[in-house]
């Protein structure tokens, strides 16, 4: 047994992440929609819980890669829909709930700040899908991206290789996309409460 089985492999951009007072009003307004959302078997069902087990039960970063894009495909199909959706098809969709010309954010002192505007997280979706697609056919990270740097981290100054860099915004797409799912949800909630 490996010593580290315990500990969470989180993208450079997500590990400086802790909770502002904001946090807390947010859950207590989106808290509603998830506890609904997690008693009811969905697409977002487990789109949520493919964000958090690869968190928590994946540790190996190709790994996390895939289980990400698993999710953020699962929370773009629509229920009963039975086809595997093409690249663009996926993407249109996710056109329709982020915007895909903001940057790709990390978290630096309870805030998202962008990484680097050229970091533009229509630009990264390409090489997202194409990374996610080369592991799951046996390949790995193509030479002309294993010394390229993606990003400096603000908080650490660490350098960020360009596929550390496609593993956080699979992860931070896959959340946006929830976080929008549950906001959407959560004000229909409150105002059919209030009708």
């Amino acid at each position: 047994m490996r010593s580290d089985q315990s500990l969470i492999n989180v993208p450079e951009g997500q590990t400086l992440s802790y909770f502002v007072l904001d946090d807390f009003f947010a859950l207590r307004r989106l808290l509603p929609a998830f506890q609904n959302l997690m008693t009811h078997p969905s697409r977002m069902q487990r789109a949520v819980n493919l964000y958090e087990g690869g968190f928590s039960d994946v540790r190996e970063p190709s790994l996390q890669m895939i289980v990400w894009v698993m999710g953020i495909e699962t929370a773009l199909s629509r229920e009963n829909e039975d086809e595997i959706l093409p690249q663009n098809a996926l993407i249109g969709r996710l056109a329709k709930v982020l915007n895909l010309n903001q940057p790709l954010y990390e978290q630096v002192e309870g805030q998202e700040i962008p990484i680097e505007s050229r970091l533009a997280l229509g630009d990264l979706l390409p090489d997202v899908f194409k990374l996610r697609n080369r592991i799951v056919h046996g390949q790995w990270i193509p030479d002309e991206w294993r010394e390229r740097i993606g990003f400096v981290s603000e908080p650490t100054k660490i350098n960020v290789l360009y596929s550390e860099t496609l593993r956080h915004a699979a992860s931070y797409i896959l959340r946006r996309l929830i976080l929008s799912h549950l906001e959407r949800h959560s004000s229909s909630a409150i105002s059919s409460a209030n009708q």
